[in-house]
């Protein structure tokens, strides 16, 4: 090819009317590419940005779902033991009321008997 091989005008010193198009054609196309590539990098960028802030609240909501999560376990946890608490308290009435019932039984029945 000819690069390298630029005709120099005799006159003015400088390249040729075809060689500065060239080299003007080769300079706007490069700066062409430099644009593209800036406007790629901030669209990238751009993206990358969106991404991470959705990610942010995607980890926001899973941290709130998983506090209400644990509230839940808790408050079942309490109701657990709470029922538990209710069925020993259930458990402890029945005896004295059965208890108390036997004994009651038992004075009529002494008495029925002293009574005869």
């Amino acid at each position: 090819g000819n690069r390298g091989k630029e005709k120099i005008d005799p006159e003015s010193g400088e390249p040729s009317t075809a060689d500065q198009i060239r080299m003007e054609e080769y300079d706007r196309n490069a700066k062409i590419s430099v644009m593209r590539s800036s406007r790629t990098l901030e669209e990238t960028f751009a993206v990358g940005a969106a991404v991470l802030a959705s990610m942010s609240d995607q980890r926001d909501r899973i941290k709130h779902a998983q506090r209400k999560a644990l509230d839940v376990l808790h408050s079942v946890g309490l109701s657990d033991s709470l029922l538990r608490l209710i069925e020993r308290k259930q458990t402890m009435d029945k005896l004295i009321v059965y208890g108390g019932m036997g004994i009651l039984l038992f004075l009529v029945l002494l008495l029925w008997y002293w009574m005869r």
